[in-house]
C-alpha cells in the first residue's frame, strides 16, 4: 500500500516520535498515517506552548537544577523565598527578553543565556517579561539593552534627528505594549522604515546601528514647512519635519534665493530673512504663501517661530525727501548701488548704528545714536556701508 502521508519534522520527531514507536508504526500500514496525524497534533500543541514561554531560572549554573518558567504573559512574578538566592543561570528562549528585580530596586536585563555570578548581600525577588519601561512608550538601547538610550513617551512621540552619540548607534529597543514605533534610515523619517509593536527586539543585519529618526504610531507628523521654486507651489525644494520652537539657520547653496511659495503646518509659524544669519529684513509666515515683490527669490536664513527682526533706522536720499530704504536689527551690510552715496540722512529709531566711508566697514566711520540725522559736509553721499 502507497503511503501518502509525510513523516513529521526532524526536530519534533526527535522529541516526540521515539525511534521504537515509529518502526513498529512503519510495519502496519493502517495504523501508520493515524499515528502521524496523532504526534503532528501534539508537536503542534508543544511548540504553541514553547512559544508562550520567555525562559527559564535554573537553581545551579549552567542551566542545571530545578528550575522556574518565566511566561511571556508575565508582567511581574513575585520569585519565592525559597529560591531567592538559589538562581545560578537563566536561559532565554530565542526572540524573548526579561528582567530580573533585585532587593533594593535595581534590576538586571536579561537577553541570552547567562550564568549569574553570586550575591552576597543582595539577591532577586521578581522577574517580569520584557524591560521596565516606568512612563515611557519605547526605548531605543546603544547596545543590547544597555549603555546610552533614547526614550519616547505621550509627551515625546517624534524624534527627527538623532543626537549626534545616538544617530547611527542603536542596537536594540523596547516598545510597550499597545504602542507603534516606527524607525527610519535617515533623519527626517526619509529611507526605509520599520514597524515595531509591543516587544522587545534585538536589530540585526540592515538595522543594527542604522537608525537616524523615529516617532510613535503609523503616521509621521506633518511637515513644518515646504518651499517651492516657482509660485504655485510647484517645483518641490526643501521639506522640514523638525517641531522645535526657534531651530533654524542659513539655507545652502542649493536653496538660497531660490525660493518663490512656502506652505506651513496649520498651527505653526516660521520667520525668513532676506539674508543669512538671520540678518535683514524679515517676515512671519503661516499657512500657503505665494512670495512677491522683494520676497520672490530672496530668502536666505529661516527659523520655527515668529522672530520678526525690528527696524532701527531709516535713510533718506534727501533731507526733505521720501525714505530710501530701512535698516534692519543685525542687517549691516555693504550698501548696493541703490544705496552707495546716496544718503543725506538717517533717522535711528532705536540703539545706536556706525556709518562707514567705504565697503566692507573701512575708511571713516562715526556713531549715530537714537534720533534723526542730517548728514552735511563730510558724510553727506559719502556712506557706504553700515553696521
Amino acid at each position: 500500500m502507497e503511503r501518502f502521508i509525510s513523516t513529521p519534522s526532524t526536530s519534533c520527531r526527535n522529541s516526540l516520535f521515539p525511534k521504537q514507536m515509529e518502526n513498529v508504526m512503519k510495519r502496519n500500514q493502517f495504523l501508520y498515517p493515524i499515528a502521524v496525524s496523532v504526534f503532528l497534533s501534539t508537536c503542534s500543541f508543544s511548540l504553541r506552548a514553547e512559544a508562550a514561554i520567555a525562559g527559564y531560572l535554573y537553581e545551579h549554573s549552567n542551566f542545571r537544577g530545578r528550575r522556574i518558567t518565566v511566561q511571556t504573559s508575565t508582567n511581574r512574578q513575585s520569585i519565592s523565598y525559597s529560591w531567592r538566592r538559589k538562581i545560578s543561570s537563566v536561559r532565554v528562549n530565542p526572540g524573548h527578553v526579561f528582567t530580573l528585580h533585585l532587593k533594593h530596586g535595581s534590576y538586571r536585563i536579561i537577553h541570552k543565556n547567562t550564568n549569574l555570578p553570586k550575591r552576597t548581600n543582595d539577591y532577586f525577588v521578581a522577574v517580569s517579561n520584557g524591560v521596565p519601561m516606568g512612563s515611557d512608550h519605547a526605548k531605543l538601547y546603544a547596545h543590547h539593552f544597555s549603555g546610552n538610550r533614547l526614550t519616547l513617551s505621550h509627551s515625546k512621540r517624534y524624534i527627527p534627528i538623532f543626537p549626534t552619540s545616538s544617530n547611527d548607534n542603536m542596537s536594540s529597543i523596547c516598545v510597550r505594549r499597545g504602542q507603534l514605533l516606527t524607525i527610519y534610515e535617515h533623519n527626517y523619517y526619509q529611507g526605509r522604515s520599520r514597524r515595531i509593536s509591543g516587544t522587545c527586539v534585538k536589530l540585526n543585519g540592515f538595522w543594527n546601528d542604522r537608525i537616524s529618526s523615529c516617532h510613535l504610531g503609523t503616521v509621521k507628523p506633518p511637515p513644518t514647512f515646504r518651499f517651492f521654486r516657482s509660485r504655485g507651489f510647484r517645483g518641490h525644494l526643501l521639506t522640514k519635519y523638525t517641531l522645535t520652537r526657534g531651530w533654524g539657520g542659513d539655507l545652502i547653496s542649493k536653496y538660497n534665493d531660490k525660493i518663490s511659495s512656502v506652505i506651513v503646518a496649520p498651527g505653526k509659524a516660521i520667520t525668513v530673512y532676506r539674508h543669512s544669519r538671520f540678518r535683514g529684513a524679515s517676515r512671519v509666515l503661516r499657512g500657503r504663501v505665494n512670495l512677491s515683490g522683494i520676497w520672490n527669490n530672496s530668502i536666505s536664513s529661516y527659523k520655527i517661530g515668529v522672530y520678526p527682526n525690528k527696524p532701527i533706522a531709516i535713510v533718506y536720499k534727501h533731507h526733505s525727501g521720501g525714505p530710501l530704504g530701512v535698516i534692519y536689527n543685525g542687517g549691516g551690510a555693504t550698501l548696493t548701488s541703490k544705496w552707495n552715496d546716496q544718503i543725506s540722512s538717517i533717522k535711528v529709531l532705536r540703539g545706536s548704528i556706525r556709518v562707514y566711508e567705504h565697503a566692507y566697514y573701512r575708511g571713516r566711520s562715526r556713531r549715530l545714536g537714537v534720533g534723526m540725522h542730517r548728514l552735511r559736509g563730510f558724510w553727506n553721499d559719502r556712506i557706504s556701508s553700515i553696521r
